[in-house]
């Protein structure tokens, strides 16, 4: 009984970790990681209106 209950709370320590981690890198990812996407989306768009243009001339 003890042995079962200490690996639930390796676990469960385990798994506590990874959510920390998680919400650390989603910190870490923040503005500047949205404004890049944000960016990159945008040339994106730019990049196949310009096509779009092209293609209609």
């Amino acid at each position: 009984m003890g042995l079962h209950l200490l690996l639930l709370n390796k676990s469960n320590d385990r798994l506590n970790m990874e959510k920390k981690d998680w919400k650390s890198w989603i910190r870490r990812f923040g503005v500047f990681g949205f404004f890049f996407f944000l960016i990159k989306g945008l040339l994106w768009l730019a990049v196949f209106f310009g096509l779009w243009k092209a293609g209609c001339n």
